[in-house]
């Protein structure tokens, strides 16, 4: 963008000095040549306003892109918070769950279970049971 600038800079001070060397020289201007400067004028007039709304479309671009980062970076920090509340609290159910079993002999009571289509009641045969490893620990269900 700043080399267009440049590059715009550079011809309309190539055209003024031509222009300025073409009048103090006496030269002759017909309509033809007085029609053509007006529409050059009118092109670097217009230039200039694309190369204004250009720079300002750009910048609100780059100002957009920097608030979408705002928010990403907000939204990652939330993310990352709920994952950590949401490990937390399961580490905290699976010690209560272990707990538990570890009062009850390895059994875990039928409240403790997860609810299912029975509105959270498991049926009279039905028999879980703990089992840990060194990395997690697992809980089977058994029918008997």
């Amino acid at each position: 963008l700043e080399k267009e600038r440049e590059n715009q800079l550079i011809l309309r001070s190539k055209f003024e000095t031509q222009l300025e060397n073409f009048q103090y020289s006496g030269g002759y201007c017909d309509e033809r040549e007085v029609s053509l400067q007006t529409k050059i004028d009118n092109l670097y007039k217009t230039l200039d306003r694309v190369s204004k709304n250009s720079d300002l479309r750009q910048q609100q671009s780059l100002n957009l892109i920097e608030d979408l980062k705002k928010a990403n970076s907000v939204l990652t920090q939330a993310l990352e918070q709920s994952k950590k509340r949401y490990h937390s609290k399961l580490r905290r159910y699976e010690q209560k769950l272990m707990a538990v079993a570890a009062g009850n002999g390895g059994q875990i009571p039928p409240n403790y279970a997860a609810p299912n289509k029975n509105g959270g009641q498991l049926p009279a045969n039905h028999k879980t049971t703990v089992v840990s490893s060194a990395s997690n620990s697992l809980c089977s269900s058994t029918k008997s």
